[in-house]
């Protein structure tokens, strides 16, 4: 209280914490009071941050300076780089002690993973082992945990796609309860055909072109979903995510159910698409399904 003001009691801290020469700093919500006491004091924090070794910062997206400012040369004081993935940190995700329990039964107990950036992942566990529920907790959209889950900037950035194949078969599904082909004067309704998944994804026509000819997805695009085999479905369904481009993809059991053949032609392409995504994250039931490109493998058993 003595110092006059907050952020330089928060860079007389940091100096503290740095004289003892960790392996890495982890300051948690640091820049909630530095953000009230203007500027210059923010932009110095931030550069005694940049400098400390294995830097990462846990906060809230909303708390950080970058995005309630809306000004990206801010982004660059805190030792990250706007769209680009030189950040000082080599973490690009980080779980701590992650639990997550479902009608009073523990899924997830206390699940410790650190991600480094250029890793492949893949997540290995029995049906029940918990992989469905991380997937959803890492792409955000199951919020009601316990622990800590920190994304680098890059992540939050771009985004997460999480595939899940049997929602594809849902919407196969619910096309098929619309059809109207009996009202229709040709006899038909195509419904949502494959070229609609990738636009509602985002994909304009360059990038159309180039997933469609990077997954050989030519003949299937103005084929209805409803009417595309199992294997084609998941090749479409795949092409709507990497549309997006996100900063992690995530497939869950993309093999499943497949015959032979197709799992080949699948894995085949996942294993090409692997080259160009900076991150991808596999969920697995056994080991002959893990890509040969997963450089690393999480396995889960009851939850741990």
């Amino acid at each position: 209280k003595s110092f006059p003001q907050v952020g330089q009691f928060l860079r007389v801290t940091l100096s503290t914490a740095r004289a003892g020469q960790p392996h890495a700093h982890k300051p948690d919500e640091s820049t909630r009071s530095a953000v009230k006491i203007g500027e210059d004091e923010t932009l110095a924090h931030g550069r005694m941050l940049r400098e400390a070794p294995g830097f990462g910062m846990a906060a809230p997206d909303t708390e950080l300076p970058w995005r309630r400012s809306g000004r990206p040369e801010r982004l660059l004081a805190f030792g990250f780089c706007c769209g680009k993935k030189d950040v000082v940190s080599s973490t690009v995700l980080e779980l701590s002690n992650l639990a997550f329990t479902y009608r009073a039964r523990p899924v997830l107990r206390g699940v410790n993973w650190r991600w480094s950036r250029g890793e492949h992942w893949a997540v290995l566990g029995a049906n029940g082992s918990g992989k469905t529920t991380l997937a959803s907790i890492l792409s955000g959209e199951q919020s009601h945990f316990s622990g800590n889950r920190w994304l680098a900037p890059e992540l939050i950035e771009e985004g997460i796609a999480y595939v899940c194949f049997e929602r594809g078969q849902l919407r196969c599904d619910r096309d098929r309860k619309l059809d109207c082909s009996e009202y229709e004067s040709s006899a038909q309704d195509v419904g949502t055909r494959a070229r609609d998944l990738l636009t509602q994804a985002g994909a304009n026509k360059a990038t159309l072109d180039a997933v469609s000819e990077q997954l050989s997805l030519a003949g299937l695009l103005d084929r209805g979903i409803r009417f595309l085999s199992t294997g084609e479905l998941r090749k479409v369904l795949l092409g709507a995510a990497i549309a997006a481009k996100p900063g992690l993809l995530i497939l869950d059991s993309p093999l499943d159910g497949l015959d032979l053949e197709m799992q080949q032609r699948l894995t085949q392409a996942i294993d090409q698409l692997a080259d160009t995504l900076p991150a991808m994250l596999v969920l697995c039931r056994s080991i002959e399904e893990i890509p040969a490109t997963c450089s690393r493998v999480l396995v889960l058993e009851a939850g741990r």
